[in-house]
């Protein structure tokens, strides 16, 4: 404990397999967030940091077993914030007035090309991606 402040750290081991697979809710992640989540419970955590960009799919999960005293924390934003900064930085972020209701296909086909690099399995964000002919994905594990 340092300056009145008890730090719980838990890792997710098997959480973003479950959320890429689909299982975002159910029994299964259910018994698995049980086993991560009810013993900080149980220390009473007053709030939960949510570590990873997958976990917000988690949250009404999370909220069917936490109790509702407990502030979930979710860092989506921040990243989302941090990766405008870096893209702005290395001038990669498009900017693009929609004066219309946009499909993801329709802002691809607008674009000269597209790379996605995936640390993981690439059938996953395969499924997440509209096909698109200039759309490129790699894979690697050097990030």
């Amino acid at each position: 404990m340092q300056g009145g402040v008890e730090i719980i750290e838990q890792e997710g081991t098997g959480l973003v397999a479950l959320i890429e697979g689909g299982f975002a809710d159910g029994e299964e992640v259910a018994e698995v967030l049980k086993s991560y989540l009810l013993p900080m419970q149980e220390k009473g955590i007053d709030r939960l940091v949510l570590g990873c960009t997958h976990y917000p799919y988690l949250i009404p999960a999370i909220k069917k077993i936490l109790s509702s005293r407990i502030e979930i924390i979710d860092a989506a934003g921040a990243v989302a914030k941090q990766t405008k900064k870096v893209l702005e930085k290395e001038g990669l972020l498009v900017r693009e007035t929609v004066t219309e209701e946009l499909t993801a296909n329709d802002l691809i086909s607008k674009a000269a090309s597209y790379e996605f690099y995936s640390n993981g399995a690439t059938d996953v964000l395969k499924s997440f991606l509209p096909s698109c002919p200039r759309t490129t994905l790699h894979y690697s594990t050097d990030f």
